[in-house]
């Protein structure tokens, strides 16, 4: 009896089946609904990216004062633009269609993420005190214009409306790949609780026992042979060897 036929009726009738054909048996019925989805989710988070980077980049000709948005919003642009492109560089050489596997994205996308809303947050918190000083030397809200708004802060308008886009954009961003880094982690422990449900092979206790009966069978002996079958001189020769033993 072979160790799969001897498996336990309740281990083989809880066994994890696979579905649906083309889905991985741990993957939920929605999986291919989810798969679009991410996908739409990379392409907009691809062109987000591309848009960050040409405003953050245009942000080095800022004054001074609106300096900040570049220097933070160009690497997660950067960074995102490169994460994205490998995404779909593995949906095109790997069979893999969903792009980098669950265990291994979760890791960017929490990077990502966190990351840029971290950014996002110090861009807003730079842009507003930009604003506030160009809103003070420009005389508002008391409506009498003050002193010359100095080259560090000029501009404002312009400026500000370009710093607030990026850090839209980098918002944006850092949601998107959040809610790709909890679906990864989804994933990943739908994964681990259906490797945890395998069945595993075993030994049922009857051939258990037959392999330790046959085990436990003694070696023949001189003595167990049926020596009728033999001559006279075959006959000596085995009662001699068996009391030399």
């Amino acid at each position: 009896m072979s160790p799969s036929q001897s498996r336990p009726a309740s281990i083989v009738k809880d066994a994890p089946r696979v579905i649906e054909e083309g889905r991985e048996p741990w993957e939920s019925p929605n999986q291919p609904s989810w798969n679009r989805a991410r996908f739409g989710l990379l392409i907009t988070s691809y062109i987000l990216a591309i848009l960050l980077f040409g405003f953050s980049v245009s942000g080095f000709a800022a004054p001074v004062g609106f300096s900040s948005f570049p220097v933070m919003g160009t690497p997660l642009g950067v960074a995102t633009f490169l994460y994205d492109t490998s995404e779909f560089i593995v949906m095109c050489v790997r069979r893999r269609k969903t792009g980098i596997p669950p265990a291994v994205s979760l890791g960017f996308e929490l990077v990502i993420s966190l990351g840029g809303l971290a950014l996002a947050a110090l861009m807003i918190v730079f842009t507003v005190d930009s604003w506030q000083w160009n809103m003070y030397y420009s005389g508002v809200p008391s409506g009498q214009r003050g002193p010359p708004i100095p080259d560090y802060v000029a501009n404002g308008h312009f400026w500000f409306g370009i710093s607030v886009t990026a850090t839209i954009l980098a918002t944006l961003l850092s949601l998107i790949h959040f809610v790709l880094f909890v679906r990864d982690c989804v994933e990943v422990d739908r994964k681990r609780k259906f490797a945890k449900q395998l069945p595993r092979e075993t030994v049922s206790p009857e051939a258990a026992q037959g392999q330790e009966s046959v085990s436990n069978v003694p070696a023949p002996s001189y003595e167990t042979v049926e020596l009728d079958t033999y001559d006279d001189k075959t006959k000596s020769d085995l009662r001699l060897q068996s009391q030399r033993l």
